[in-house]
């Protein structure tokens, strides 16, 4: 992950959401922020080190993060493109926010996507 930060993709879940080896992913590749849990995509450390290293990561991190000045300047600063991501009504990829007390180590709300969709079926 040192040498190529986007193999986080096809990295073992466990690795994926350990937050030394995502920091190591994202300081090689910024992108690979993109392939990490939505709990490390709200840790700022983590953003902030991605979007050091590519500003354009911004677009995968949390909505929160995409609201603070100092993630988005860096993101800017690294590349000025970043900007549309803090302009855009639809910026970041709208990750499921939950409380802030999330440990980085466990990725919980998981189970809780894809039921957002559960209210009121189909009829046949």
């Amino acid at each position: 992950l040192k040498q190529n930060g986007r193999a986080l993709k096809h990295a073992h879940p466990l690795l994926r959401e350990n937050p030394e080896h995502v920091l190591a992913a994202v300081q090689q590749n910024g992108l690979a922020l993109e392939y990490t849990t939505d709990v490390l995509r709200r840790n700022p450390d983590i953003v902030l080190a991605a979007v050091q290293q590519e500003g354009l990561a911004l677009e995968f991190a949390s909505r929160s993060l995409c609201r603070d000045a100092g993630i988005v300047s860096a993101a800017v600063q690294q590349n000025s493109e970043a900007a549309i991501y803090d302009l855009q009504e639809q910026a970041c990829d709208g990750i499921n926010e939950q409380s802030d007390d999330d440990s980085y180590w466990h990725s919980d709300e998981e189970e809780d996507e894809g039921n957002e969709d559960l209210s009121g079926g189909s009829s046949s």
